[in-house]
């Protein structure tokens, strides 16, 4: 059922040398990643003789492991403003708990505005987790997809408050602290940040370390209140909102190969559709990506395919290295006239390399893009280097690299079709992006000459 990941960033964005070179070469004048050969973290220090002491050294190493190993830092933010949030930590770390010192250390990494940097929170032993929920952000709000068996009535649920506070005013307040470079990243990101009562109480907006409780809006309208704990399973089986419904579409989630590979595609013969879910930049030893990438386009190749969808709503990033067979093999038969159309999709989960996918795509095979403004901007860093908080042991990520694709610095990859994800099209397993495509095919067959 998708609980949650360990870990407080998605995948990164990854670069092999002769990738290097070849961005380079493309970008001629562009600087886009500070060097192939990641820098090593800062040394730890001997540990001082108090505990402020000893604070004051995670956060001056915390500084010194930005400024060392990040590209870029203040690309995003004046040195000036970090300056000031980094003193604003010094002064208060007296008067801070264990768990408010770790929020603190983490408003200042996410204050340089890169995704792929981060500390440590889910499931630490300063913020755990309550795991009993997962929520999903749609256009109506965010619902309950996904739980315990014992609160399988909260199914389809909307999640209205918690503690007394309005759901949207939480995501609002907390996105300071979780690492995004825009507002479509924390929408995603946000119902994961929001199952942490630690978290919440050390921003001073829920009562207790350890549980709050939730206002839920039933589907029947009702609205009705439930405690919950955190770093509690009630149940060690979940259910979700789909659960038993018939003829589900396979692009409605994210779904692997036979093999494990985190890719197939499908062929639609009523719509002459070719669809490939694409949800991670890796390859897979059992099914390497590029033997994925010849079968699709043989099936091209043999006819009848008027329509490709290359799906990246799901994908998280990984190795842009890897993207160039399929960006090749559909740039050239889109230019050579075997296809009428290709379309990208793409949502606020899209990041990272996952993102690249779709710039290429949209400037090399002049595919359109379709559904909501992704979580990863064009141009962004990775290449993550982790790193240890020397006396706190708290582990975080910084990026050592920086990804130039297009000109300026667009926060997000904006659709051309703006196809949202309404909680209506999704409890009852309709694929809204997907029945979207299909219509186009459907107007120009009807359409007369």
């Amino acid at each position: 059922m998708g609980w949650y990941p360990h870990m407080m960033v998605g995948a990164d964005r990854q670069v092999s040398l002769s990738r290097c070179l070849a961005i380079v070469v493309g970008l001629s004048g562009h600087a886009y990643l500070a060097g192939c050969g990641p820098p090593d973290p800062p040394p730890h220090p001997v540990p001082a003789g108090t505990v402020n002491a000893q604070r004051e050294q995670d956060l001056d190493y915390l500084v010194a492991a930005i400024e060392q190993i990040h590209p870029k830092p203040f690309l995003r933010i004046q040195e000036t403003n970090f300056e000031e949030i980094v003193e604003g930590v010094r002064l208060s770390i007296p008067e801070l708990d264990d768990a408010g010192f770790h929020l603190a250390l983490s408003r200042v990494l996410a204050s340089i505005q890169d995704a792929h940097c981060g500390l440590e929170v889910f499931n630490s032993s300063a913020y755990p987790i309550v795991s009993s929920l997962n929520a999903e952000a749609f256009d109506e709000g965010w619902f309950v997809v996904s739980c315990t068996e014992d609160h399988s009535d909260l199914l389809a649920s909307r999640i209205v408050a918690i503690d007394g506070q309005p759901y949207e005013t939480l995501v609002d307040r907390c996105s300071e602290y979780i690492p995004a470079a825009n507002a479509h990243r924390v929408v995603y990101r946000a119902p994961r940040w929001l199952m942490v009562p630690g978290f919440l109480h050390a921003l001073g907006l829920c009562a207790e370390a350890d549980r709050y409780t939730v206002e839920f809006e039933l589907p029947s309208g009702e609205h009705i209140s439930r405690d919950f704990l955190s770093g509690k399973l009630d149940s060690e089986s979940g259910v979700h909102v789909l659960s038993g419904k018939e003829d589900l579409p396979r692009s409605i989630h994210p779904q692997s190969h036979e093999t494990g590979a985190p890719y197939w595609w499908t062929y639609e013969p009523d719509n002459r559709l070719l669809y490939l879910q694409y949800n991670a930049v890796q390859t897979h030893d059992d099914y390497p990506f590029d033997d994925m990438v010849d079968s699709f386009l043989e099936r091209i190749d043999q006819g009848g395919v008027d329509v490709v969808v290359v799906d990246v709503r799901y994908n998280g990033g990984g190795n842009n290295g890897l993207i160039g067979p399929l960006d090749r093999g559909l740039t050239a038969r889109a230019q050579g006239g075997d296809l009428d159309r290709i379309y990208v999709l793409v949502s606020g989960r899209t990041f990272s390399s996952g993102v690249d996918v779709g710039v290429r795509l949209r400037d090399n095979a002049s595919a359109p893009v379709v559904g909501t403004p992704t979580g990863g901007m064009p141009n962004s860093f990775g290449n993550r280097v982790p790193f240890i908080l020397p006396n706190s042991k708290i582990k975080g990520a910084c990026s050592s690299g920086y990804f130039r694709l297009v000109d300026g610095e667009p926060p997000t990859l904006n659709p051309h079709e703006h196809i949202g994800r309404p909680w209506a099209d999704y409890s009852i397993g309709r694929d809204t992006a997907m029945e979207w495509v299909r219509a186009q095919g459907n107007e120009r067959t009807t359409t007369p000459p």
